[in-house]
């Protein structure tokens, strides 16, 4: 007895033809696409399953080994790292020196009728990354002004610069946040939480670790409107206490002023800031670990939808198809197609006494083909 088909080839019915292609046509064969591969769910890539194994923002494991840091692609993060090393270290070693040298300045400001306006236009001003210098300004004006001032001045300039940093992410990096969104999954994975959170989790995330400028850039391209930006940074800004108040102590240390009890209130504010700040990072964490999970699924649905869409195009055979999209009418598609479509091929036109009188775009006529 002799199988049907002969050769012992089965038919199967996940495997269909999608139309054939130049390289197949010289083969003399049809392109066959195993629909069980489009059809199902991609499996994650090797990064995502990493990203999946990750139960904090920082892998330690991973960073305790010596490759993860020699890498050849990250030459020039090493000579930024190196750089920014070495000013940081001069700034812990030299850091009283450096205040104490911008104290004259500090104390002609204090002078000047609106002189609390300059530190508040530097606060605005290098709240744009990549510039740093806030906590020397603020040490300054608790140096100068003293906690309560000092804080007010402080709080004004990084609402402010907050503000500016907003909308400059809004309106110009906006395209790059997308990128970093479809690219980067902990990104993804905060915006996702930033969108399905509101203001609740905007406020625990501005008062969490992270930076303040990458947190304004997640809440601006995430569609979060001005008014829950605001009275997020609003109720943050107790965060820029610790840095007046370390102005007010180096003031107090030289002059011997100051009680117990201010000291202890003191000691008892940024103890507090310093706890919320740890449990806002430990929540932040525990959401971005939970939404990790459907990101990832997000971005293997969008690798199928990619699969298919080539696989469809493939399948009609013609550089003239056109993907399909449900959400496009059928009434839009063009009725005469472009030169580039054919390779930028031109067709020479002729004048009634046959004399050549230029060149016109393809006269092709596009036909809707069914969908099944």
């Amino acid at each position: 007895m002799q199988s049907y088909p002969p050769n012992g080839t089965g038919f199967e019915a996940s495997r269909t033809s999608l139309g054939s292609d130049e390289e197949s046509n010289k083969k003399g064969g049809a392109t066959v696409v195993d629909m069980r591969d489009i059809t199902r769910t991609p499996s994650p890539t090797p990064s995502e399953s990493e990203e999946l194994k990750k139960t904090n923002l920082i892998d330690w494991k991973a960073m305790g080994r010596w490759k993860f840091w020699i890498r050849r692609e990250w030459l020039w993060y090493y000579v930024i790292c190196i750089f920014g090393l070495v000013l940081v270290i001069l700034f812990t070693v030299f850091h009283d020196k450096i205040v104490r040298w911008l104290q004259p300045a500090a104390n002609w400001m204090h002078k000047l009728p609106f002189g609390w306006l300059i530190p508040i236009a530097i606060l605005f001003v290098i709240s744009f990354p990549p510039l740093f210098g806030h906590e020397i300004i603020g040490i300054l004006c608790g140096l100068v002004w003293g906690l309560g001032v000092g804080f007010a001045i402080v709080a004004v300039g990084t609402f402010l610069g907050e503000v500016g940093n907003f909308y400059a992410f809004r309106y110009c990096l906006h395209g790059r946040a997308e990128k970093w969104e479809r690219t980067k999954i902990m990104y993804a994975c905060l915006a996702k939480v930033v969108r399905e959170g509101g203001f609740k989790i905007a406020l625990i995330i501005r008062l969490s670790a992270i930076p303040g400028h990458f947190t304004t850039a997640v809440f601006s391209t995430c569609g979060m409107s001005i008014f829950t930006f605001a009275i997020a940074a609003v109720l943050s800004l107790p965060k820029q206490f610790i840095t007046v108040y370390l102005g007010v102590a180096m003031e107090q240390s030289e002059n011997g002023g100051g009680s117990r009890t201010d000291t202890i209130v003191k000691d008892i504010v940024i103890g507090i800031t310093v706890l919320i700040t740890i449990g806002a990072m430990w929540y932040v964490n525990t959401k971005l670990n939970q939404a990790k999970p459907a990101v990832i699924y997000e971005k293997r649905k969008a690798r199928q939808a990619k699969l298919m869409a080539e696989a469809y195009a493939k399948g009609n055979g013609s550089s003239m198809s056109v993907t399909f999209n449900p959400n496009v009418s059928e009434a839009e598609i063009p009725l005469t197609a472009h030169a580039a479509s054919f390779d930028g091929s031109a067709y020479q036109q002729w004048d009634e006494n046959g004399r050549a009188v230029g060149y016109a775009p393809d006269p092709s006529i596009f036909v809707p083909v069914p969908r099944r």
